[in-house]
């Protein structure tokens, strides 16, 4: 799916040339790391990908994007008619009061002018007012191009910043170069994970973070303890994506939460890419409740392995959502999506 201003034929990233700067934060433990590592893999031939990591995380080499020179460090990292790809979470580059962050803006704004730079924005900017404000416009409408996961995405940076003269605007699909090794069916993917093979599973999976976006695991689990199915189960996988308070928080209530439901579990444990798939295709749902979200890999993994998904309308969701998923509009849909998934696998067991 690619729509917007360039040819809907036109994959954006066909049009990067032979030598990509791509930046973002290299981490295990990090899915818009992982993506960028899948995007460089899948459209790697004729080119070279020089990963650089923001401060926190591994790469070729790394960079400071919260003091100093900033994003001007790309200036010496990409040479002139080398592409740079940015992919853009606000918290890997945005820090400090507002000086620190207007500097930051700017110094983006400053490289974007002189090279050539594609962004991903896999989450929107905060969009703050004042001398932030201002610069922020700025650096958004300076890039020759802007990559969203999602019309709405798109329209609202619309609003925020408008668009530069001659940029790009384009909206293509989560995870549209995705693949997966995994052969297993439903059962054989149980079979290895050591789960049952009659019970009706629901899945959330990822990594587990008490800060923004809110990805609703309570909301599945009172959806679960309410549907009172003993053949129901509610299966929660993923290791923290970091070490805050927050994320502490969420861990504890989790904990709780599984040890007083028999239908809830925890899988407090990092799992590297073939076991995630393996994990989705042994569900026979995968659930995506989230309170906030711009657009979802897990979704899009889902959809490549052929497991619905049940998730919110929120953010990007909505317009992401297959026609095997269902889109839920408050805590009643979603019991009553998840009772639907019990009784379906009843009925399969029966026959």
């Amino acid at each position: 799916m690619y729509r917007g201003i360039l040819d809907p034929l036109t994959a954006p990233w066909n049009a990067l040339g032979p030598r990509v700067v791509a930046v973002a934060r290299y981490h295990e433990r990090d899915g818009i790391g992982r993506y960028a590592d899948q995007l460089a893999a899948a459209y790697a031939d004729g080119r070279e990908f020089v990963r650089v990591g923001i401060r926190e995380g591994p790469g070729d080499w790394h960079r400071d994007f919260h003091r100093g020179l900033r994003a001007l460090w790309l200036l010496r990292d990409a040479r002139r008619g080398d592409d740079v790809l940015v992919h853009y979470h606000p918290h890997y580059y945005l820090r400090g009061g507002t000086w620190s962050r207007a500097a930051t803006y700017a110094s983006f704004a400053v490289a974007a002018s002189l090279r050539e730079f594609t962004v991903v924005v896999h989450e929107p900017d905060p969009a703050r007012g004042g001398v932030e404000g201002v610069v922020a416009r700025r650096w958004w409408r300076t890039p020759r191009r802007l990559v969203f996961h999602s019309e709405r995405e798109r329209d609202r940076h619309l609003e925020r910043f408008g668009r530069g003269r001659r940029q790009e605007l384009v909206v293509v699909a989560h995870g549209e170069f995705f693949t997966s090794r995994i052969a297993a069916d439903r059962g054989e993917a149980r079979a290895r994970l050591g789960l049952p093979g009659d019970r009706a599973i629901v899945l959330m999976i990822g990594f587990l973070s008490g800060s923004d976006p809110d990805k609703g695991y309570d909301r599945a689990i009172a959806a679960v303890n309410a549907a009172a199915d003993p053949q129901l189960e509610l299966h929660i996988v993923g290791s923290p994506i970091r070490e805050d308070a927050e994320t502490e928080v969420l861990i504890a209530d989790l904990r709780a939460a599984a040890a007083a439901s028999a239908q809830v579990t925890l899988h407090e444990q990092y799992v590297d890419d073939d076991a995630f798939d393996l994990w989705i295709r042994a569900a026979d749902a995968v659930l995506t409740p989230y309170r906030s979200s711009s657009s979802s890999g897990v979704v899009a993994r889902a959809h490549l392995l052929g497991t619905p998904v049940i998730t919110s309308d929120v953010g990007g969701l909505v317009e992401q959502a297959g026609p095997d998923d269902t889109v839920v509009h408050d805590d009643a849909e979603l019991l009553a999506a998840v009772r639907r998934v019990a009784q379906a696998r009843r009925s399969s067991s029966s026959r």
